[in-house]
């Protein structure tokens, strides 16, 4: 993908997803490199508290939408089930 000069990304997760009925999708982290550039990235990662309830917000944007998530839980889920759960999906290999 080309970005120009300058370009700000801002890559949204899981919770904005689940927030947005799926209007804003979460982003798939994959980094490429190139031998021919230099690339600097400087992530900041944020996520709710970990006993915040997500669900779907009711709004103008929103209300027409009908949502399916792939999830690991089904909405509402509190956003530490969802990290914690989500975890060990990705660290389950390290246990066997």
């Amino acid at each position: 993908m080309f970005l120009p000069t300058g370009t700000f990304v801002v890559n949204v997760g899981d919770p904005l997803e689940a927030w947005t009925k799926g209007l804003y999708r979460a982003s798939i982290h994959r980094v490429r490199s190139s031998p021919n550039k230099h690339r600097y990235s400087a992530p900041f990662f944020y996520g709710p508290n970990p006993k915040c309830v997500i669900e779907p917000l009711d709004s103008d944007l929103t209300r027409h939408l009908t949502y399916t998530p792939e999830f690991l839980l089904k909405i509402p889920f509190r956003f530490g089930d969802y990290y914690h759960a989500k975890f060990q999906q990705s660290f389950d290999w390290f246990s066997k």
